[in-house]
């Protein structure tokens, strides 16, 4: 993972710039983003209460889905084709800059639609300023996105860092030190969003010059291809928010902080498949043949799901002590909800790895067209089971909706690409012997002292 120096010797232990490096590095950042959004997860639940969580949760939802297609795939996009090397990067960058100012009015606009259908005038301070959210959010998608087709892990890793770390601050001055409750939890959003804004195009613009220019045919063919990457996105994105969204309007507010506790478990087990599915985008993408792709999806999945599956097992067993102890007996209700969702939860692990392979290799309308089916099952069993069973409901709906996703995804995926369903799941001595050959042995290289 990192060489140590030592006066007379060089000790080297994981291949800089090799898959397993880049994965192993973004793992560490990823845990690091999971403790500290852990760690913010327990003070907002315990100083908000139930409702002040439903609260944050239904106005933060809308954001998130118009971002889902309001940026149009344009960052994947940028990932592709920066990856491919099919235009100057200079010239990419020039027409990023033209797509966010862009689409960051016309999302501004139809999140603005949505809110005031939802809400009216009631909150509009806070709905204000997260509409402020979505400029700086589009700004942070389409630097990552020609970042990630440079393949600067690295500097997706330190922006990543550096927004966790601002997260605890700003919620330790003024959720918990200020007391400024949700409007608290809207202006850390908005403040975390605005710095990793600047610091993403800072980073882009170490790459190559940013400067606006309007080039018609390379927008043209961000924003097309694009296209299929949003369509993609969006329909996996409401798969994942749509229940909210139903439980905000079919439920109570309360309803709604509860299943919020389900979500924020689900993201954070979630970090481990984004930071997998992050560099498999960008190996994806730089990849010479489509096996070279496959086989690299394929081990990871193998690797990763049995680790899964064990931790989803042992965390659903200490489920009560988890919530009552770290969250308190306000979310007791919040057990069985999470209990429900976790095996749909861990189903998607696999759903977002084979999403993040067939991505980078230009096949988004895959995935899209895989995603609408387990898409229409969870709206169809929330308008059935949220009246009846509210909280519990839509956790039902989602992990049967996920694991029909995950169901699909393998069985498409191993036919359309000659790959056994064994050589997709399950372990082998060879993935083992692959590791070994990336790690070097520790030991002593003379250095030159001359």
């Amino acid at each position: 993972m990192y060489d140590i120096n030592l006066p007379y010797c060089k000790v080297a232990f994981v291949k800089k710039n090799s898959t397993l490096f880049d994965v192993s590095t973004t793992f560490g950042t990823r845990l690091l983003v999971l403790v500290g959004n852990f760690i913010v997860s327990i003070i907002t639940a315990r100083l908000l209460g139930p409702e002040g969580k439903g609260l944050y949760a239904a106005i933060s939802v809308i954001p998130g889905l118009v971002l889902a297609f309001s940026d149009f795939g344009i960052g994947h996009s940028a990932a592709y084709l920066v990856g491919r090397k099919i235009h100057r990067q200079e010239d990419i960058a020039s027409s990023l800059l033209l797509l966010w100012i862009l689409t960051s009015i016309f999302a501004v606009c139809v999140a603005a639609i949505f809110y005031a259908f939802q809400f009216g005038s009631e909150y509009w301070l806070l709905l204000l300023i997260m509409l402020l959210v979505i400029p700086c959010d589009l700004g942070i998608r389409y630097m990552k996105g020609f970042l990630q087709g440079k393949e600067r892990i690295s500097a997706m890793n330190k922006l990543d860092v550096y927004r966790v770390l601002l997260n605890i601050a700003c919620t330790l001055l003024l959720v918990a030190g200020l007391r400024m409750g949700v409007m608290g939890m809207v202006l850390t959003t908005f403040t975390i969003s605005l710095a990793a804004c600047i610091l993403s195009t800072f980073y882009a613009g170490k790459e190559v010059r940013l400067k606006l220019r309007i080039l018609k045919p390379i927008s043209m063919q961000l924003f097309s291809r694009g296209i299929a990457f949003a369509a993609a996105i969006l329909i996996l994105q409401l798969n994942l928010r749509i229940d909210l969204v139903m439980l905000e309007s079919m439920s109570t507010i309360y309803e709604v902080g509860i299943y919020s506790l389900g979500t924020n478990v689900s993201e954070l087990i979630w970090q481990i498949p984004t930071a997998v599915g992050m560099v498999l985008f960008a190996r994806s993408a730089n990849s010479k043949t489509a096996n070279e792709a496959v086989q690299r999806t394929a081990r990871m999945i193998r690797m990763l799901v049995p680790v899964l599956f064990v931790f989803g097992i042992v965390f659903w067993g200490i489920m009560p002590i988890f919530v009552n102890l770290l969250y308190g007996k306000a979310y007791s209700d919040s057990i069985p909800v999470i209990r429900l969702l976790l095996p749909g939860i861990i189903l998607m692990v696999i759903v977002k790895l084979l999403h993040s392979d067939l991505s980078g290799r230009g096949k988004p309308l895959l995935s899209m067209l895989l995603a609408i089916p387990s898409l229409i099952v969870n709206v169809a069993a929330n308008w059935y089971l949220i009246p009846r069973y509210g909280a519990e409901g839509a956790a039902i709906s989602s992990s049967i909706s996920y694991s029909l996703a995950c169901f699909l995804f393998i069985i498409v995926y191993a036919y359309s690409e000659r790959i056994s369903l064994r050589e997709l799941l399950m372990i082998r001595g060879a993935d083992i012997s692959d590791i070994r050959r990336q790690i070097r042995k520790p030991g002593l290289v003379r250095k030159s002292t001359g």
